[in-house]
């Protein structure tokens, strides 16, 4: 009897490291950079770094919505219960969110407006800016980096997170539909999730096509602009099928991204085969054999709290290299920023994210299963 349940144990401890042994923290957390240092162009009024065709704070926001699909795939799959899945979604996204906002409208706004606390106070855009919370996405604060070279903006990563909810959401009314279950090898009940896939990945290039000016904006949201981002969710998914991690090699994703590198393609092309080549890359790495620097930053990871604070530290520094007439390139810009800003991301983790994470479990707890 003990060797059976020595055995068991065994199993199961095997079970958590096969689960923990991919690159996903480590991913999340360079895509994190890529869009700060995109970012860092923007706010200079340089150009943002180029990198396969694209602003690399494209292709960070690729990364995240490429785990992202992945990951919330996985996340239904292991626990299809919509009221079990609301709480973990809830309290993964809303408490960071919830805190940044407090702390830039009434600790740090206040301080950067060049308005009075009772002006600032009274602005209509102050209590606007809350309707973020509700990802009612609202860019600025009454008198805050006005005269900062992209002036008003206290968060322009925000505009993602509407469009990740909606994912949240449309992911596992899918799965539902095309009645995938955890564990469910027959490639037939993915054939819809990737017919799906497909056809969004046209639609976004008919519309870069033909419609390149296009524009619908609705809840505070442009979502044709959100569907060039949409399609790398999607792909996502069509990753979370068992099959698909069989041909993933490393090796060959860095011969294909290297070749696809050395010419020059137009946006449509470079926007086409970067549907089919980025995922494999990405993936590629993200279950390749876990190193001490992804271990690291599984027990670190801050990608979340880098991109909520991010946008809002770059301005912040930028308006005081400014008042005190310091001379930094986007570069030097770039790391003092990540610097400052993983600083505050590890604070949001010990004291917002993992609070939460725990509650969380505790509230799971409460919920039954069926």
């Amino acid at each position: 009897m003990p060797t059976a349940i020595s055995h068991l144990k065994e199993k199961l401890i095997e079970m958590v490291k096969k689960m923990h042994n991919n690159n996903f923290s480590s991913l999340r957390i360079a895509a994190a950079f890529m869009v700060m240092g995109g970012h860092m162009g923007i706010l200079t009024l340089n150009a943002p770094p180029v990198f396969l065709g694209k602003a690399v704070h494209s292709l960070g926001v690729y990364i995240f919505f490429l785990i992202g699909g992945y990951l919330i795939t996985q996340s239904w799959l292991s626990d299809p219960h919509p009221l079990r899945y609301a709480v973990k979604r809830f309290f993964r996204i809303w408490p960071p969110l919830i805190v940044f906002l407090l702390v830039t409208t009434f600790l740090v706004g206040p301080f950067l407006s060049r308005l009075a606390l009772p002006e600032y106070f009274s602005h209509p855009y102050t209590w606007k800016y809350l309707k973020n919370g509700l990802l009612n996405i609202q860019y600025s604060l009454p008198g805050v980096f006005e005269n900062n070279p992209y002036p008003y903006a206290i968060n322009g990563s925000l505009w993602t997170l509407p469009v990740e909810g909606v994912m949240y959401v449309l992911v596992p009314v899918l799965l539902r539909i095309f009645n995938i279950k955890k564990g469910e090898h027959k490639s037939a009940l993915w054939v819809g999730v990737a017919v799906i896939t497909l056809f969004v990945c046209f639609t976004d290039l008919v519309l870069q096509a033909y419609y390149p000016a296009a524009r619908w904006v609705f809840y505070a949201t442009d979502w044709i602009q959100a569907l060039h981002i949409v399609p790398y969710y999607f792909i996502g998914m069509v990753y979370a099928a068992p099959c698909m991690k069989k041909i993933l090699n490393l090796p060959f994703a860095c011969i294909l991204l290297f070749i696809f590198s050395c010419f020059k393609f137009s946006d449509l092309h470079t926007t086409f085969i970067l549907y089919l080549l980025f995922p494999y890359f990405v993936f590629s790495v993200a279950f390749a054999p876990a190193n001490v620097v992804s271990k690291f930053f599984d027990k670190h990871e801050i990608s979340y709290g880098l991109y909520l604070y991010g946008f809002f530290v770059q301005q912040i520094v930028i308006m005081l290299a400014s008042q005190f007439s310091f001379n930094l390139s986007p570069t030097q810009y770039t790391i003092v920023c990540i610097i400052i800003t993983a600083i505050i991301a590890s604070g949001v983790r010990r004291f917002v994210e993992i609070p939460f994470a725990q509650l969380t479990k505790t509230i799971l707890n409460r919920i039954p299963t069926s």
